[in-house]
């Protein structure tokens, strides 16, 4: 090999190399995005089962204050409260899951 060829074969090697670099910090970048998307999918599922909770139980608290029927009315607020916040718990899992599964089948379709 001449000289010429041999400095077109450095600079390509160089370029693959770059490339596959880029291509490694991304899947990186990726996965560490993925681990705070599901982090926050868990806080935010907390924080919905939580509300429901709360929710329900001021609203029972000021229907028993209103009808004098304490504890009765708090302690069924409480529980459709409840039901509230996994009903809406359970439809952000199905999101998320929608979300990632539409993630791996591009993965997939694009490779």
């Amino acid at each position: 090999m001449d000289s010429e060829t041999q400095s077109r074969l450095d600079a390509l090697d160089q370029k693959l190399k770059a490339m596959e670099a880029a291509k490694q910090q991304e899947s990186q970048v990726s996965k560490a995005a993925e681990k705070f998307d599901a982090m926050g999918t868990g806080y935010r599922m907390m924080i919905e089962l939580t509300a429901g909770v709360l929710l329900g139980a001021f609203i029972g608290l000021g229907l028993d204050r209103l009808f004098e029927t304490k504890p009765w009315l708090m302690i069924v607020m409480v529980l459709v409260g409840l039901a509230a916040g996994i009903k809406v718990m359970m439809q952000s899992v199905s999101r998320h899951e929608t979300k990632r599964m539409q993630k791996l089948d591009e993965e997939q379709n694009g490779d």
